[in-house]
This record gives C-alpha cells, sequence and structure tokens, in this order.
C-alpha cells in the first residue's frame, strides 16, 4: 500500500493537500471539489507537516485552524501511529483527546519523531515522504515563476515576497536556472545577481549536492559564499544546467566523458571524403575532423581533431583498418550514456560513437563488425535468424504452423491468424522429425510451468520446453513485457482473438474475465484511440476530471476522489533497470503533447518497484525511474519545471510481487496531469490485473 494511496481514516490522500496557496501563517485552507469539504494544510520552511480530515463548512475548517495553533506546540499532544502502509504519523489531540489533525507520512518512526516540537529543525530533520527536498531559507520553485523581467538585467526576474526581494536568472522561455535567497534591499538583490553574471561562467565555482534523492547546483563566490541555486533536478539535469551555465556548447549527453571531441551534431551533414568515401571529413578551428558514417550519412564513429590532414587520413585508415575486430571495441558507460570505443591493438583509441543506450552501442559494434544484426541473432543458438521464418506456406495437416526447408534441414513456426511467428523451431533432419516437434508444441504450450524467459544482450527469449526440460520451440527476441505477453497468449490467459505481440485496445471496465494484456495494442486502433482521448483530454478545462466520482475499477491502481483515463499506459522498466524502454517512450510522448497542448497544466510523476531488493534500494530505484521519466519527457520537448517527481518503492503493487509475471507490472512509472487548480486531468490506469495475479494485500 503506497502513502498516495492510503487514504488513513477521513483524511485526504497526501498528494490532494499540495498546490494550494499558503498564508504567512503557514497554513493553507482550501475546499476540496471532490467532496466539497473544506480542509487544510501546515507547512514549515516548504514542508508539508500537518494536514487536517474534512470539514463541513468553512466556519468549522477554521475553528479547526485555530485549534492546531493553539495545540501544535506542545509534544504531549501527539501519538504515534504506524499506518497499514507502513508509513509513520503523529495525531494532533487536543487536551480532550479529539483529533485535530494528523502530521504528514514519515518513512520511520525515528523521522515523524524528529517532527515533533521541540525536536523539529527543519535544517537537519528528513522530509516528509514525498516532500520537497530542503532548501533553507530559498522560497519554494514555483514562487519564483512567471514573474517580471529586471529592466537593468533582463536575464534576471526579480519580484518581493514578505517583505524581502528575490531573483531568479531564467532562459529565455522563462524556466528557472538559479534562484536567490531574499535580500534586505533592492540595492543588495541587484549586487546578487551582478555577482552571478560575474561567476557563473567558471566551473570551480560550482557544487552539486544530492538530497532525498535531488540535485542542487549551487553557485558560490570565491570566497565560499553561497550566491544561488537550482531548483531540485535529476543527476544527469544538474550536470546539464552547470554546462549551461559555463556556456559549454555541447549538452551533457554530447560531453558526457567526450574529452577533445566535438559535440555530435557538429559531424552531421558534412562532405564525403573524395578517397574514402565512408567517411564524412571538415576543419573547425584549424583541427581537421572526421567521421565513419552509414549509406544514409548517420554517424556511426567520430575523431578527434588531428593536426593536418595527412594525420587523419592516417586516423581513417585506421578505422578501416581495426574496425572488423572484435576485441578492439570497448563500451563505456558515463551519466548513463554508452559510448563505443574503437582502440588500436596498442590500445591507443582510434575513434568513438555518439552517446547511446547500451543496447544501440552492442547493436552498433555488430554492424560494424558485418556480422547479423542482434535482434536477429542473440541467444539464438541453432536457430534461424527470426525473418528466414516469416511468410511461409502454411502446413496441410496442422494450419497453425508455416513449414519450410533451409540448407537440406526442416523448420516450423507456430503462427498466429495474420502470419506473425509466435514461436519457432531448430531445423530436423527429416519431415517426420519437424512433425514430432509441432506436435510437441501443441502438447505442451498451454501450461505456463513450461515456459522460461532468458535474457540476452537485453533482449528477451520465451522457450518452451518438454517436462523433461528438452526445449521445443522458441520465440523472436522480443521486449521483456512482449514476452509475458506471449506468454499469456500461448497459455490462454489472453483473448485468443488479439494477435501475439500486437496490440488491442482496453477492453470494457466491467469485464471481469480474460487477461488483459495492456500493452498490446493494435496499431491502428491505438491512433484512434489516441486522437479521441486526447481530444477528451484537452476538454477536462470545461468540464473538470474533479466533477465526476472515482471509478471503482477492481484493479490495483491508484484510485483518487477524481480519476480521468487519457488512455495512456504506465511506463515498464526491466529488473534493476531504470533505462526506458522504447514502448516507454511511446507513453512519455502522449502525455507530452498534452501538456504541450495546455501550457497551464503539470505532471507528476511516480517511480515505483517490485518487492525485490532493499527497501533503502527500491526508494532510489524508484527515484531514478521516476527521474529518467521526466528527463525523457524533457528531452521530448516538456518544461521540466512542470514535471515533478516522487519516489513510492515496492508499496502499493499493482500485482503480486509473487512470480514474475505479477512483478513485472510492479516495476512502473504512473504518470499524472493536473490542471493548475491542482486537480486531476489524466492519470495512467491499468487494465485489470487477473484474479490469479492479484496483489492479496501484499
Amino acid at each position: 500500500m503506497s502513502y498516495l494511496d492510503h487514504k488513513d481514516d477521513n483524511y485526504l490522500f497526501p498528494l490532494d493537500y499540495y498546490g494550494y496557496p499558503v498564508r504567512e501563517d503557514g497554513f493553507s485552507p482550501f475546499r476540496f471539489e471532490g467532496d466539497g469539504l473544506w480542509y487544510f494544510a501546515y507547512y514549515e520552511k516548504g514542508h508539508l507537516l500537518m494536514r487536517s480530515e474534512g470539514y463541513e463548512s468553512e466556519a468549522a475548517r477554521d475553528h479547526g485552524i485555530e485549534a492546531v495553533k493553539k495545540y501544535m506546540h506542545d509534544a504531549e499532544n501527539y501519538h504515534v501511529i504506524q499506518l497499514p502502509n507502513g508509513r509513520w504519523v503523529h495525531d494532533l489531540k487536543a487536551p480532550n483527546h479529539k483529533e485535530i489533525a494528523r502530521t504528514a507520512q514519515f518513512l520511520t518512526k525515528e523521522e515523524a519523531e524528529a517532527h515533533l516540537p521541540g525536536k523539529r529543525d527543519l535544517a537537519d530533520a528528513p522530509a516528509p515522504a514525498g516532500a520537497r527536498a530542503k532548501d533553507d531559507d530559498y522560497l519554494a520553485c514555483r514562487k519564483y515563476e512567471d514573474k517580471p523581467r529586471s529592466t537593468q538585467h533582463p536575464e534576471f526576474t526579480v519580484f518581493d515576497e514578505n517583505g524581502e526581494h528575490y531573483c531568479a536568472l531564467a532562459d529565455d522561455d522563462g524556466e528557472i536556472l538559479l534562484r536567490s535567497e531574499g535580500y534586505e534591499s533592492e540595492a543588495a538583490r541587484k549586487h546578487g545577481m551582478e555577482s552571478i553574471l560575474r561567476y557563473k561562467g567558471h566551473r570551480e565555482l560550482y557544487k552539486t549536492e544530492e538530497h532525498l534523492g535531488y540535485y542542487f547546483v549551487y553557485l558560490y563566490a570565491p570566497n565560499h559564499h553561497e550566491i544561488a541555486r537550482s531548483c531540485p533536478k535529476s543527476e544527469a539535469e544538474a550536470a546539464a544546467l552547470i554546462d549551461l551555465l559555463v556556456g559549454d556548447v555541447k549538452t551533457t549527453q554530447e560531453r558526457a566523458h567526450d574529452d577533445d571531441y566535438l559535440a555530435c551534431k557538429e559531424y552531421e551533414g558534412r562532405p564525403r571524403d573524395p578517397e574514402h568515401s565512408e567517411f564524412t571529413v571538415f576543419d573547425e578551428r584549424g583541427e581537421h575532423f572526421f567521421a565513419l558514417v552509414d549509406d544514409d550519412g548517420e554517424v556511426l564513429l567520430r575523431s578527434e581533431g588531428y593536426e593536418s590532414e595527412a594525420a587523419r587520413k592516417n586516423g581513417m585508415e585506421s578505422v578501416l583498418k581495426n574496425k572488423g575486430n572484435r576485441e578492439n571495441y570497448k563500451v563505456e558507460e558515463h551519466l548513463g550514456y554508452h559510448f563505443v570505443i574503437l582502440k588500436a591493438p596498442n590500445h591507443k583509441e582510434i575513434a568513438r560513437s555518439c552517446p547511446k543506450s547500451e543496447m544501440d552501442a552492442l547493436a552498433l559494434i555488430n554492424l560494424l563488425l558485418g556480422v547479423a544484426p542482434v535482434h536477429e541473432r542473440a541467444h539464438d543458438d541453432d536457430y534461424l535468424a527470426c525473418k528466414e521464418y516469416a511468410d511461409r506456406p502454411r502446413d496441410p495437416e496442422h494450419p497453425e504452423f508455416t513449414v519450410f526447408d533451409e540448407r537440406g534441414e526442416h523448420y516450423f513456426a507456430l503462427v498466429d491468424e495474420n502470419g506473425e511467428v509466435l514461436m519457432r523451431g531448430e531445423g530436423y533432419e527429416s519431415v517426420a522429425a519437424r512433425k514430432h516437434g509441432m506436435e510437441s508444441v501443441l502438447k505442451y504450450k498451454g501450461d505456463k510451468d513450461n515456459y522460461t524467459i532468458e535474457e540476452h544482450l537485453g533482449y528477451h527469449f520465451v522457450i518452451l520446453k518438454a517436462p523433461n526440460h528438452k526445449e521445443i520451440a522458441r520465440s523472436c527476441p522480443k521486449s521483456e513485457a512482449e514476452a509475458l505477453a506471449l506468454i499469456a497468449l500461448l497459455t490462454g490467459l489472453a483473448p485468443k482473438a488479439e494477435p501475439a505481440v500486437a496490440m488491442a485496445a482496453p477492453p470494457p471496465a466491467a469485464k471481469k474475465s480474460g487477461f488483459n494484456w495492456w500493452w498490446i495494442l493494435l496499431p491502428l486502433l491505438l491512433l484512434l484511440l489516441l486522437f479521441l482521448l486526447m481530444r477528451s483530454c484537452n476538454k477536462t478545462e470545461e468540464t473538470p476530471a474533479a466533477a465526476a466520482p472515482a471509478a471503482e475499477t477492481g484493479t490495483a491502481s491508484i484510485v483518487y476522489a477524481s480519476e480521468a483515463d487519457c488512455g495512456w499506459l504506465p511506463v515498464l522498466f526491466d529488473i534493476d533497470k531504470y533505462v526506458v524502454k522504447p514502448e516507454g517512450r511511446t507513453e512519455i510522448r502522449k502525455v507530452v503533447d498534452v501538456l504541450n497542448s495546455n501550457p497551464k497544466y503539470r505532471a507528476l510523476f511516480i517511480g515505483f518497484t517490485d518487492s525485490t531488493g532493499s527497501q533503502e534500494h527500491n526508494i532510489v530505484l524508484s527515484q531514478n525511474r521516476a527521474d529518467a521519466v521526466k528527463q525523457v519527457a524533457v528531452e521530448m520537448g516538456a518544461a521540466a519545471n512542470r514535471i515533478s517527481t516522487l519516489e513510492e518503492d515496492e508499496h502499493n503493487p499493482a500485482a503480486t510481487n509473487k512470480n514474475e509475471l505479477g512483478r513485472h507490472f510492479n516495476r512502473r512509472v504512473v504518470m499524472y496531469v493536473l490542471n493548475e487548480s491542482n486537480h486531476l486531468v489524466c492519470k495512467q490506469v491499468l487494465n485489470e490485473i487477473p484474479e490469479e495475479l492479484q496483489p492479496e494485500g501484499e
């Protein structure tokens, strides 16, 4: 169970207390449209510390605020409670033992105790679960947004708050880069802005610190006095911000671990070398560069700068001489990006790739070596490449199979109604032996215990074995989600009308039977649904999602007082990984489109894990997953300052953690879109989890 999903007693979900104006006394009174009741929250230095139950009237709510003010400073009035989700809270009670309010939820009892009166020092105490990282005397980042520009220094926005004077260094789009603490006078603020301009180009004056999974960039003067700091970011975003402020022309992914290479974009669109047409060549800043490119001009490997054309020519010839030997390649990882390094036998580096995913890096090496692509050969032993099984004739006796002969051996493939290959066989010595193999597939494919999934080089293979553990057939390489979907289809857990690894539309919510594998969508139907649902999302301003009653879906997804399913799906991850897969990028793109179509909307990305690993490990992993999804969204054009992230570790499982089929659903990031009133506009909803995979109170 989740601290976001646990509605303790008559309190709202913790997320629902955020986003309302905070008064000078720290209280944030509001009316929640989901139930029409009146609530309040109490903040100190940006931390949500206390929240109320719902009141029937505004006057009763205001009376509750006065009661909290009266009794909140006496530690004797607090009583510790552990909630069913494992988090800790304190109830604040009046002397007559009537409960007045409840604190925010904390990960441990010790953290909860640290926030009691007399012990509360928010400079050192851990923040409540999900609260923003400590910011000392800075205002919350949202306070610096949409402010007017300084007439003297238009690269800054300026404003006054509570008698103090603030500024923020912003980019052309108004996104906050660095923000200041409060100055006592406008003259002092002006001096602060000038200090930022004076020192921001010096890389040695920056420092990055991590707090509660968030990273802050600090700018210091040479006397070590802090001048400004960034809003909380992922580690990669923090590094990229320093590059931007220093004036480095490369982004982090273009310069990470790149030494003396130019940014990748500098190698693109260059003329071919007349002598070695597989290379492009150009001169830049007095040095001579080359890039090995494919037929379409895409950069495969690039060089550092050479002092002369003759030296560059020698470098190109070294690439041609050494690129066919696998031993000369090395893959290095830096800041989550992977680089293919080509070295000569003397270990001198000759060239390197642009930054890639791990899988793209491995595929590039295979391409440069001239071998079959990874997705056709990885972990395939004596099987033919998948394309060899496509478009073959049906077997007259077993029409669910296609059959063909190749190089004196006899092959089969189990296919769906559209001829897509589900499982394929190795080569048999005779037609009779092949027939026996097909009959074995039919005999054993309905039992899920006969399947295993093997992973190799990031690809997943479904293996069908007989009870004696002899392999009968295997799938083509797939993503983890596709492999799980295929097992469901073959064992009859998915509707037979759905083609394997094709995409199907979600069934009606009332339907309880069958296995609705939600990542399987018919491409054409997906486009239609996306069009209709995006229109629905864009109309939400006229009919807020909060006006709709909560839907009782029967699923394990988070249920808020108001829901709106805009048709996108959670982003799923491989075991102990936070690399966003291609199918996840498809879902992120939908959210980015909603944000970009509605400038006042913002998003919240919440990361989850399965139950493997320690809680400490899972907290970091789930935050990394949420940050990874945010980074992809920003790369797709979403504004970073409109996206927040939270960690949820293994709590609130969508499915059972007792087997891999269920754990697969739990390794996810769920994406929400809220409007400017903090009301839910769109969220991701998992289709119904089959009864056998329900979490059962885990």
